[in-house]
């Protein structure tokens, strides 16, 4: 609410889509990985994608608004 203000329910929406798609993308190489054996490889992919989030969250400032881009005019 801090962030996008006046858009908080649209940026929670996005980050609620974010979440159920790499869910639904997660749980079927995990299931396969470890059909196979492969632990430690499920194991090193969400330990890779978990430091890739993390580097993310280093890039939002919470101290500026957010300025939704121009309409588009026909």
């Amino acid at each position: 609410m801090f962030v996008a203000r006046a858009d908080t329910m649209s940026a929670t929406g996005i980050l609620n889509t974010g979440g159920n798609l790499g869910g639904l993308i997660g749980i079927p190489i995990v299931a396969y990985l470890s059909g196979h054996g492969q632990w430690t490889v499920a194991f090193v992919i969400g330990a890779i994608f978990s430091v890739l989030g993390a580097i993310a969250w280093l890039g939002i400032n919470a101290d500026e608004q957010f300025e939704p881009p121009a309409a588009i005019e026909a």
